[in-house]
């Protein structure tokens, strides 16, 4: 149930940001084939100046530019799309793989990049994002093992059925306050430890009312914008590919 709940895709389903003080953030969301990837932690750290030239070249940062554009491999059904942008007049994308080889050779940089910082960066501990949802009256006769809704969280849950399932599309999640921060860290600890079953991307909660709700959560860091992107200046290269079976309207991505 909520599976593929939007909150989790954000700025990616696993990505690497770099800001201007080559200070970087990495997510991995497969979690090397682990069921829990989308609760990781974001890992965080600082390229040297060796590390950083070497990105760059490798990436093509300042060159992006002439490689810009999307590509798909019709070949693939339901690929995922690999982006690696410079924030500026340059985005490569690719669905699965480029056919091109020197697209695909920077895309391929990028994500040996994006373990390199994994296996080098530290676990931040910034914020949550997310979205708390009642789920339609219709589905709460469904089997969950919940636990109460803390008193805490009362106040962030929304009673909103188009967020049921896909939990919110991008740009709608909510930055908790820092109030809560140990808490809902502790709640992902005790469902990730499998103390209230097995919920990979939800936990599942029941109010006063016997009404279940559903939290999606997932790390929040410092360059998202307000409503918790990434925000580049660009549109899509390719939206209609890339939001394929998304009930989001593009207008939000």
């Amino acid at each position: 149930m909520g599976e593929f709940a939007n909150v989790y895709y954000e700025n990616g389903f696993s990505y690497f940001v770099v800001d201007g003080h080559c200070r970087y953030w990495a997510f991995d969301g497969f979690d090397k084939g682990g069921p829990y990837g989308r609760w990781n932690d974001v890992w965080s750290g600082e390229l040297n100046e060796q590390e950083a030239a070497t990105l760059s070249a490798e990436v093509r940062w300042g060159g992006l530019e002439a490689l810009t554009g999307h590509s798909t491999n019709r070949d693939v059904d339901h690929g995922g799309v690999w982006q690696i942008t410079d924030g500026r007049t340059g985005m490569l994308s690719c669905e699965t793989e480029c056919p091109d080889e020197e697209n695909q050779s920077v895309i391929a940089a990028g994500q040996k990049w994006l373990e390199w910082m994994l296996d080098h960066g530290e676990p931040t501990d910034h914020s949550f994002r997310g979205i708390i949802a009642l789920m339609p009256e219709e589905e709460t006769g469904t089997h969950f093992s919940t636990i109460e809704l803390p008193e805490e969280l009362e106040p962030f849950v929304v009673d909103e059925p188009s967020y049921f399932g896909f939990a919110a599309c991008p740009g709608e999640t909510i930055e908790f306050p820092p109030e809560v921060y140990d808490l809902i860290k502790g709640l992902r600890q005790e469902y990730r430890d499998g103390e209230h079953g097995f919920f990979r991307d939800l936990i599942p909660m029941v109010n006063d009312d016997g009404r279940i709700i559903q939290m999606h959560i997932r790390p929040g860091i410092e360059p998202e914008d307000e409503r918790g992107l990434f925000n580049f200046g660009f549109g899509s290269p390719d939206e209609e590919i890339i939001n394929s079976g998304n009930p989001c309207p593009s207008g939000n991505q």
